[in-house]
């Protein structure tokens, strides 16, 4: 898996320039698996409109020649508050998670609700789905502690270098599963 590299990002839409489309074509030719990013600074779009706009951009890059799989690699969860300035104030303690979780941006049911919403809606265009806040939340609280007590978060949303490490050994298998399951 690798980024386009910056540079290599074409200005215009590639249906508007044949270079840009022969360009697309041969990278789409040569990629295993097409990642987009739901984002974290939309908590305030509607379903609707986010997953509407991600479907319009795997529609495009279906237009421009990509046949393979596509994941849409879903939201983390927000805090309000920086967690390690929450650590620094209040300590590592039992019951930190749940200190944590009564400062999310959005509380845990509406963002599972999205989430549900979201695995159901992709899943009907063929499209896989990943989920952070699956991975770090459940119905009662959100991890910011690795198993290995390692902080997860270097902000409110931002993940530190075994936040990202954590994430990522799931995230790796959730790949591995999806080209498995799409053999061509």
């Amino acid at each position: 898996l690798r980024p386009l590299p910056e540079d290599d990002v074409p200005v215009s839409p590639p249906q508007d320039c044949p270079a840009n489309l022969s360009h697309f074509t041969r990278e789409y030719q040569s990629t295993d698996v097409m990642i987009l990013a739901e984002g974290n600074t939309i908590w305030d779009t509607t379903n609707e409109v986010l997953m509407g706009e991600l479907l319009t951009n795997v529609h495009l890059l279906r237009k421009n020649g990509f046949q393979g799989p596509i994941v849409i690699y879903g939201q983390r969860p927000v805090f309000n508050d920086s967690v390690p300035d929450l650590a620094f104030r209040f300590g590592r303690r039992a019951g930190f998670n749940k200190l944590a979780t009564s400062r999310l941006h959005v509380d845990i049911l509406t963002m599972q609700q999205r989430v549900d919403a979201a695995t159901i809606f992709y899943a009907q265009h063929d499209i896989d789905y990943y989920s952070p806040i699956s991975v770090l939340c459940d119905d009662s609280l959100c991890d910011v502690f690795t198993p290995d007590d390692k902080l997860i978060y270097i902000d409110r949303v931002h993940f530190t270098p075994e936040g990202d490490a954590y994430l990522a050994q799931d995230f790796v298998a959730f790949l591995k599963n999806v080209l498995d399951s799409h053999p061509d």
